[in-house]
């Protein structure tokens, strides 16, 4: 794969979850230090990804819109603002680190990747729910795999190493 220009981390996950994909993070940075990186996260997660170095644009969504109220228009106008401001920069590489919870879960990701022009997709294909991906490494429901090790598995699709 040729380096990319633009790429999208989506992780609306919680703090820990956050603190946990830095390696990762970092390993992409290394990788492709001329790409700009933009990073999805919760809002919850914004204070402690507030100054990671490794990114060059945080955009925040509240976690709890997601998964449940996607096409909901009133609490649905949060995910439209990011989708727009995703739009003007068009991503070569989406990297979605966080587990896929149910197949609907799947759908509303593919949409958004589809609505936002996403290039290639990598990431977790929990339990088949990751059909829209490229790329993914496997990703068993139960697993004693460390979360920082599934995050830099996910990257090494893209080149990455730690």
């Amino acid at each position: 794969m040729a380096t990319p220009r633009n790429i999208l981390i989506f992780h609306p996950a919680g703090i820990g979850d956050a603190i946990l994909a830095f390696p990762a993070i970092k390993a992409l940075r290394a990788t492709c230090p001329e790409s700009w990186i933009t990073l999805v996260t919760s809002r919850r997660a914004w204070a402690i990804v507030e100054g990671c170095p490794y990114v060059d644009e945080i955009l925040s969504i509240g976690i709890e819109e997601m998964p449940i109220k996607l096409f909901n228009r009133i609490s649905g106008s949060d995910v439209w603002r990011l989708w727009r401001r995703l739009r003007r920069r068009p991503c070569d590489l989406v990297v979605d680190f966080t587990r896929i919870g149910s197949r609907l879960g799947g759908v509303k990701r593919a949409i958004m990747f589809a609505a936002i022009g996403a290039g290639h997709k990598i990431g977790r294909n929990t339990n088949g729910r990751g059909f829209y991906l490229d790329d993914s490494p496997d990703d068993p429901p139960t697993t004693a795999k460390h979360e920082v090790e599934s995050c830099l598995e996910i990257v090494a699709l893209a080149g990455a190493s730690s």
